[in-house]
């Protein structure tokens, strides 16, 4: 069969015929023949990989310009006019579509083999030089998957149009240039750490892609923000700076892959062969430089394939049943823990991205595991050592998932059912105590219910006329308002302007004329009310006076102004001079008869004896009694207060029941939402624990990859043999080891009892372990003997109330006028009725949720012992097992080299004992000699 194969031969510079020997040369094995059918020239593959689509995007670009300049430009977009096309909308056009597909998907085979050379050249052509070797491989690789990824997500946008599915156009857009910048950087990376750097063109290659790639980071911003600014702020500039951006980014890309001219050339031949093979079974089966070793040794081919191979022989048939192995522990991770971190499975999400985002996943660790030894083995480790201590914390987790949605959601679910028992049972009793005052009140409930109403009415009605006849006398009957403030503000002004007229007359203001001899009226009087209201009265008396005289006061001193005004200087002094208020109003006078006529008791007149009259003593009393029967009435006042003081807790007592179920309600809902919350913790436990388990493995194979020491410490089957046959062909060997060197090296048998530090770990794992069952015990405990207490509740707790009674009343009030028309309206009452009821909880007594106890049992209570055994009791089993089979069975080649260390090291230790006691011995027999001689 023909197949397209790279080959790695470089030439002569400048050229590179007769350079090397063919990588390829005719063989004539049984099992496989190749010849070279036709050699291709590098650069026409590369020419032929890039004219096409570079043409396709300049032919594209010119001919929508060109021929439909109007369907592509100046058009009314969203948010405005938009002047340069987008490319996604040129190639929408049906000329430019078909133009740009048939020159891009032209040239998808030649990126596919580009790919591939470079994957397989960069694990060749690593440099001895290499800083970074992991950093080096995990790059490799992922240049293989962005590159891949980078030309499905090509395909995608170049077929998915933007008339189709314009969302998925420009997700397929964002995402070829996300893994472009990816592929861009580990090509990078690569380049700079392999003999690719090298002279010729390798430096400037290198250089070239550096300088594109910054372009690239750089421009990828611009166009994303230039998107967003369009459409989220609608800034209509922004699309023309998204398409220039677009136009960038595509030439970019195309000079990128451009470098490609200077990886391949004089450096790379591409040949057509023709492979003949013997067969099927001799592709998957035969593997020429095992067969003469398995042959000798008289091994079975699956034994030899299976247990002695190493990873890198008979590969097709590894890949063969690799692949569905491989992918079937990737669906069972997958389904394990890795479905917690699928970020598409949310309903905000198109359904198809959740599926597209797992299975992506599961292909990509079937692939892995497929392809690298590593995977494989740390995938294995994985497997078997979540079994152990390693994985205690995972298996952990597990069971506090099955504890929460197992004994937990069952207990809240009975708290539930007891909360809804709790408050039915507070509302019936409410309800048999209701009934028992209904029977026990009988009809003077019933008076009070009809006739409360009328009274409270009638009642409001008399308070009301009471108040409107004694509003008036309010403020009279107080000791201190705001009107005796007002009055004698009043007089002190009519006062002041009295006194200014004296000084003006020049009299002295502090002596008065009038007979003060006599005792003021207010001042017979002993309490302060009375006092009060006569001084009151006196105020209101001078009032009259002081107002008159603040009135001409102001009246005159306007028209004197007005005077000012009107006649001019100087005739205005002579004129208005005259209008002078001190004088006219005759403030003084005024004054007087103020105090003649008001101030009672100090003035001589012959009404005085009316005045005491007016104000005897006995105002003291006739003022309280007043006051009283104000205070009565507003006390009165206070029924409707009163009611709602009283009635209204009632009422709120009435709802408390409602209120309480509310609240154990609420408290049930916090409790399911702080329950959700901890799974989602649980959730990203999982995940990390994950991570660390898979961690954790990865270096315990490099560890047993790279360091020869790590746990070389057993003495397998295969050391004793290798012992054996030294002894077989008379050399030194070992035998029965002794115990300085036990002790010395640590060595013990592989089925032998645990050592120190497996030791340690068993009771580290039997701790944690222990506070795991405890918390178990105490949850399905708690959960048992809940529901009991519930089911005892639901069985006893059955209430049957029936209640009767009969009660009557006749009132009839007879008369005739207003107050036994009022009393017949309030109390005249005919009552009588028979009151039967029946009340009962059972329609509260819901049944309690039992215990699952097959869910227990299965994912509890068996999984603990399975623990306790693999990850306590049989840890160092697991761990030997992962060790000696795993790992072994993975990598036989260096499980044999670690052996012979292990051995090695041994038998020198031993020769060098043996030498050294042997040399002592001498040593002390020559001083025994020489001592004897003397």
């Amino acid at each position: 069969m023909a197949s397209f194969v790279p080959s790695a031969v470089s030439g002569h510079y400048p050229g590179w015929r007769g350079r090397f020997p063919s990588s390829h040369k005719r063989r004539s094995e049984p099992e496989c023949s190749v010849k070279e059918l036709i050699r291709m020239n590098p650069l026409h593959l590369f020419f032929l990989g890039f004219v096409p689509p570079f043409l396709g995007a300049i032919g594209s670009i010119v001919t929508a310009l060109l021929l439909h300049n109007d369907e592509i430009s100046n058009y009314n977009w969203q948010c405005g006019r938009a002047r340069l096309p987008s490319l996604s909308r040129i190639i929408n056009l049906p000329m430019e579509r078909i133009f740009w597909q048939i020159t891009f998907l032209f040239h998808i085979p030649l990126r596919a083999v580009e790919i591939a050379v470079g994957f397989f050249r960069y694990g060749r052509l690593r440099s001895v030089n290499c800083n970074w070797p992991r950093l080096y491989s995990l790059c490799r690789h992922f240049y293989l998957w962005l590159g891949s990824l980078e030309l499905i997500f090509l395909i995608a946008l170049s077929v998915v149009g933007e008339r189709e599915f314009i969302s998925y156009h420009v997700i397929f857009f964002y995402a070829f240039g996300a893994f472009a910048i990816g592929f861009f950087l580990t090509n990078v990376i690569c380049h700079s750490q392999s003999l690719y750097y090298l002279n010729p063109y390798g430096r400037i290659s290198y250089h070239f892609k550096i300088v594109v790639t910054i372009l690239y980071v750089i421009s990828v911003p611009v166009l994303f923000g230039a998107f967003v600014l369009y459409w989220r702020k609608c800034i209509t500039i922004m699309y023309d700076v998204f398409a220039v951006a677009e136009y960038i980014d595509v030439f970019l890309t195309i000079a990128y892959h451009c470098c490609a001219f200077f990886d391949i050339r004089y450096k790379v031949i591409f040949s057509w062969c023709k492979f003949k093979r013997g067969g099927l079974f001799e592709m998957f089966f035969v593997e020429e430089k095992r067969e003469k070793l398995r042959i000798q040794k008289k091994r079975t081919k699956l034994a030899d394939i299976f247990l002695h191979s190493s990873s890198d022989d008979y590969y097709a048939l590894r890949l063969l049943y690799n692949l569905p192995v491989g992918f079937g522990i990737a669906l069972l991770i997958y389904h394990l823990a890795w479905y917690r971190i699928n970020f598409a499975d949310s309903i905000l999400i198109n359904p198809f991205w959740k599926d597209f985002v797992k299975w992506l996943m599961i292909v990509s660790s079937a692939l892995s595991y497929t392809l690298n030894p590593l995977v494989r083995a740390s995938l294995g480790c994985a497997l078997f050592a979540s079994l152990g201590s390693t994985g205690q914390g995972l298996l952990s987790v597990f069971v506090v998932e099955n504890l929460n949605k197992g004994p937990i959601e069952n207990i809240i679910q009975n708290f539930n059912i007891s909360t809804m028992i709790t408050v039915c049972h507070l509302q019936l009793q409410a309800r048999i105590t209701k009934s028992r005052m209904e029977l026990q009140a009988g009809p003077i409930e019933a008076l009070f219910e009809k006739n409360f109403g009328k009274v409270t009415t009638i009642g409001n009605k008399v308070v009301h006329t009471l108040k409107s006849l004694l509003q008036p006398f309010d403020d009279d009957i107080e000791e201190d308002s705001e009107e005796d403030s007002h009055l004698a503000a009043i007089i002190d002004t009519a006062q002041k302007i009295a006194d200014r007229q004296l000084l003006t007359e020049g009299e002295d203001p502090s002596v008065g004329t009038m007979d003060r001899a006599a005792k003021p009226a207010w001042k017979r009087l002993k309490s302060q009310l009375g006092r009060a209201i006569v001084r009151r009265f006196e105020r209101r008396c001078k009032y009259i006076f002081a107002s008159s005289v603040e009135s001409c006061h102001k009246r005159l001193q306007q028209s004197q102004s007005l005077c000012y005004d009107a006649i001019p200087w100087p005739l205005d002094s002579f004129a208005c001079s005259r209008i002078n208020a001190l004088s006219l109003c005759q403030a003084k006078k005024v004054g007087e008869m103020s105090v003649k006529f008001c101030e009672l008791g100090k003035s001589t007149d012959s009404g005085k004896e009316e005045h005491e009259m007016l104000f005897t003593p006995e105002l003291d009393g006739q003022m309280y009694g007043l006051q009283n029967v104000s205070k009565q009435i507003e006390r009165q006042l206070q029924l409707n207060l009163h009611f709602q003081a009283v009635e209204q807790p009632e009422i709120e007592r009435g709802y408390s029941t409602s209120q309480l179920h509310n609240e154990l309600e609420h408290d049930v809902k916090i409790l399911q939402v702080f329950l959700g919350s901890f799974s989602l913790v649980l959730d990203f436990v999982v995940v990390l624990l994950t991570y660390l388990l898979f961690k954790n493995c990865v270096q315990t194979t490099l560890c047993y990859l790279n360091d020869i020491e790590f746990q070389n410490f057993f003495t397998t089957p295969y050391f004793w043999r290798i012992d054996s046959k030294r002894n077989e062909m008379g050399k030194v060997f070992l035998g029965k080891l002794r115990k300085p060197e036990k002790k010395h090296n640590k060595v013990i048998s592989p089925y032998g009892l645990p050592h120190s530090e497996e030791r340690k770990k068993m009771v580290s794992s039997s701790v944690r372990l222990s506070v795991l069952v405890f918390v178990v015990i105490i949850v399905i405990v708690v959960d048992h003997f809940f529901f009991k207490m519930l089911q005892i509740v639901v069985i006893h707790g059955k209430t049957i109330r029936s209640q009767q009674g009969g009660a009557s009343l006749n009132i009839v009030v007879n008369g005739s006028g207003a107050v036994a028309e009022l009393l017949r309206k309030v109390l005249q009452f005919e009552y009588a009725e028979n009151i039967t009821k029946h009340l009962d909880n059972l329609h509260c007594l819901s049944q309690p949720s039992a215990p699952n106890w097959t869910f227990n049992t299965w994912y509890l209570m068996v999984p603990l012992p399975v623990m306790f055994l693999l990850q306590v009791f049989l840890n160092f089993i697991v761990q030997r097992f992962v060790l000696f089979f795993v790992l072994g069975l993975m990598f036989p080649r260096r499980a044999k080299a670690r052996i012979i260390h292990l051995y090695n090291k041994m038998l020198f230790g031993r020769v060098n004992s043996d030498k050294l006691s042997a040399a002592k011995k001498n040593e002390n027999e020559g001083q025994m000699s020489k001592d004897g001689t003397d």
